[in-house]
C-alpha cells in the first residue's frame, strides 16, 4: 500500500463510482444521466480538508504497541495516531506478556541473528534495538539512527538492515547511496525528502564511504516534522518524521551533531575474508518464514516493560529520544542486556572533528594557559609552537586564516571537552575579539 496525491480526473472517476449523477434535460422534461461535474472534483481537489480528511502519518504493516503497552492488531485506520494499519487481519497477540515471555521474546531474535560476530554486548544490544526500533518508529516522536559497522566487508551489515525492514513493512529495505563532493549537504537532503515524500518507513543508507553527517539527517533523527519543498515547484509541504534511519559502511564514521544522535553496532569476525565464512543459515528465508512470530517477539519487548510500569533501571536520561529510551532502550536494561547507548561514547572518541578540536584545545591551553588572547596572537604562537601549529593544520586544513580561526571561535564558545573549555574573553584596546581556554 502506498500513498499517492489526488488529482481532480481521479476524483472524477471516484464520484462517479459512489454516486449516480444525473443531468436535467429541459427539452425532454426528465432527467439523464452524465459524467460528474469537472468543479466538483476540482472543488475537492484544491481543499483537501472539505470534507475533514483524516490525516495519515504513516502506513504500517504490522501491529502497534502504544505508549501505554496497548497493542493495535486489527487492521484499518487508527484514528488517535493517525496511522492506517496495513495488515490482512487481525493478528494473534498471546494473552500474557510479562518479562519471563519478554527474556523468551528476547533469546528467540538473538537466536536468528546467532552467527553475527558482535565486538561487544553493547554492538548485540544496539542489533536488538534495530529490530524493535523498527516497529516502534511510527508512534515514536524520534528515535536515533542504527548503524551497523564492520572493518571488512562481508560481515552481513546490508542483511542486518533486511532483517528489521522484512520485520517491519514484509519486504527488503530499499537503499540509497550517500553522495560526495562539494554539494553532498544538499544533494542528501534532497534524497532524505524524497525518502519522507515516498513514505519510506525504513530509511538505509547503505555502503558509506565517508564520514556520515548533515543537517536534513539530524533533523529527520529529532524532529516531529520537515518542511519540504517539493521539486520544480514554490510549494513547500509538512512531513512527519516518522521512518527509521538505518546506516552501513566499513568502518564508518559519524561527525558532529550525529554522534548524539546514533547508536552503533559494530561487528568484528576477526578475519580477513568474512564472506567465505560456512553458515548454515539462510537468514532471510528464514526471517520471511517466521515474520508473524518474529514481529510479536519484537513487539513483546517494550509491552512487557510498559504493562510493568516502567521500573527504574538507573540509565542516565538521553535528551531528545525520552520516548524511545522509555520503549526500547529501558525495556532491553530491564532484561538484563546492556544499553545500547553505551556505543554512542566510542562513537563521540571517533569522532574526527571531536578528535581535532581536542587536539586545539590542548595545545592551545599547553602553549598560552589561560590568557585571553586574539585571533592574531595565537597565529603568531602558532609560527613558533609546532604542536599548536600542527593542531590548527589538523582542525582548519588551508584555512588557517584569521577569519577561518575566528569563526570556529565563534562557533566553539562555552564548548566542553576533555575538562577544557573556550571562553569569550571581551574586546581588547585594539578593538579586537579575546579568547581563552582555561579548565572548565
Amino acid at each position: 500500500m502506498v500513498l499517492r496525491p489526488v488529482s481532480a480526473a481521479w476524483l472524477t472517476h471516484a464520484l462517479a463510482r459512489v454516486a449516480a449523477w444525473v443531468r436535467r434535460d429541459a427539452r425532454a422534461g426528465e432527467w439523464r444521466p452524465t459524467d460528474p461535474p469537472e468543479r466538483v472534483a476540482a472543488i475537492l481537489a484544491d481543499a483537501p480538508d472539505l470534507a475533514a480528511w483524516p490525516p495519515i502519518r504513516a502506513v504500517v504493516r504490522h501491529p502497534l504497541v502504544m505508549p501505554n503497552g496497548e497493542i493495535i492488531a486489527a487492521p484499518g485506520y487508527h484514528a488517535p495516531t493517525g496511522i492506517l494499519v496495513d495488515v490482512d487481519n487481525e493478528w494473534s497477540i498471546p494473552e500474557t506478556i510479562d518479562r519471563d515471555a519478554a527474556r523468551d521474546a528476547c533469546d528467540r531474535l538473538l537466536e536468528v541473528l546467532r552467527h553475527y560476530p558482535w565486538a561487544t554486548r553493547a554492538d548485540q544490544a544496539v542489533a536488538l534495538s534495530l529490530l524493535v526500533t523498527a516497529l516502534a518508529r511510527p508512534v515514536l516522536p524520534a528515535a536515533p539512527m542504527h548503524v551497523i559497522t564492520s572493518p571488512e566487508p562481508g560481515c552481513g551489515k546490508s542483511m542486518l538492515a533486511d532483517v528489521a525492514a522484512i520485520l517491519a513493512t514484509g519486504a527488503h529495505a530499499p537503499v540509497m547511496t550517500w553522495p560526495e563532493g562539494r554539494d553532498a549537504d544538499a544533494e542528501s537532503a534532497k534524497r532524505i525528502d524524497a525518502a519522507q515524500l515516498a513514505g519510506d518507513q525504513i530509511i538505509a543508507i547503505d555502503n558509506i564511504e565517508r564520514p556520515l553527517e548533515g543537517a536534513a539527517l539530524a533533523q529527520l533523527l529529532t524532529q516531529g516534522a520537515r518542511r519540504i519543498r517539493l521539486l520544480g515547484a514554490s510549494t513547500a509541504v509538512t512531513v512527519a518524521c516518522t521512518a527509521m534511519v538505518v546506516a552501513t559502511g566499513i568502518n564508518l564514521l559519524v561527525r558532529g551533531d550525529l554522534t548524539r544522535r546514533t547508536v552503533v553496532s559494530r561487528l568484528d569476525p576477526g578475519l580477513e575474508r568474512p564472506e567465505l565464512r560456512q553458515i548454515d543459515q539462510d537468514l532471510l528465508a528464514e526471517v520471511r518464514a517466521r515474520r508473524r512470530d518474529l514481529v510479536i517477539d519484537a513487539l513483546t519487548i517494550p509491552v512487557a516493560y510498559l504493562r510493568a510500569g516502567t521500573p527504574d533501571v538507573g540509565v542516565p536520561p538521553l535528551g531528545g529520544y525520552d520516548a524511545w529510551s522509555r520503549m526500547v532502550r529501558q525495556a532491553l536494561v530491564w532484561l538484563g542486556e546492556t544499553d545500547p547507548c553505551n556505543t554512542m561514547e566510542r562513537t563521540r572518541e571517533d569522532d574526527t572533528r571531536r578528535a581535532a578540536t581536542r587536539a586545539v584545545y590542548a595545545a592551545w591551553h599547553a602553549a598560552l594557559g589561560e590568557a585571553p588572547v586574539t585571533v592574531a596572537d595565537l597565529l603568531a604562537q602558532a609560527r613558533q609552537d609546532p604542536d599548536l601549529a600542527a593542531a590548527l593544520r589538523d582542525a582548519f586544513g588551508d584555512d588557517v586564516t584569521a577569519r577561518g580561526v575566528g569563526a570556529w571561535c565563534a562557533y566553539h564558545r562555552d564548548r566542553r571537552v576533555d575538562g577544557l573549555v573556550l571562553r569569550d574573553a571581551g574586546i581588547s584596546r585594539t578593538r579586537a575579539r579575546r579568547w581563552l581556554v582555561e579548565r572548565a
